[in-house]
């Protein structure tokens, strides 16, 4: 099947630009306390992140299951920070970049996380911040 071009099929004019999405993974259990972290908490967490840091940058937070076969099971979140790169917004890769890894450091503490990982889609590459303070309690083994 040949692709059509988004205008000739709805009629409208569009234009493509660049996106940049970055994710933070994260899991959903408080590691000191044992709690289970809710999503209103993570979403209050991650707006009084944005809020703090000076610019907004748009979070998608959605939860899922990491599955290592039958015998590893977890729960947790993923937040992705996505930017568009037009005129309007001056917003680069670096500067999302950045954010990102403010943001993953900033769950790793509220949220008393062993490790938070960053996934950054432009680089196709991942980045692990650990917390020294926490022992893991729930390695993953593969």
């Amino acid at each position: 099947m040949a692709f059509i071009p988004y205008n000739d099929v709805c009629n409208m004019k569009t234009q493509r630009v660049k996106r940049f999405e970055v994710t933070v993974f994260m899991a959903s259990v408080d590691e000191i306390t044992g709690d289970r972290i809710d999503m209103n908490t993570i979403k209050g967490l991650v707006q009084d992140c944005q809020d703090g840091y000076g610019a907004i940058y748009p979070a998608r937070i959605s939860e899922n299951v990491y599955v290592s076969g039958r015998e590893y099971e977890e729960n947790g979140y993923q937040i992705t920070v996505t930017a568009l790169d037009w005129l309007e917004a001056r917003v680069d890769h670096k500067s999302l970049l950045s954010f990102a890894g403010h943001l993953a450091q900033h769950m790793l503490q509220s949220c008393n996380q062993t490790r938070v990982c960053l996934s950054d889609e432009f680089t196709q590459s991942m980045t692990t911040f650990y917390n020294e303070n926490i022992e893991e309690k729930n390695e993953c083994k593969i």
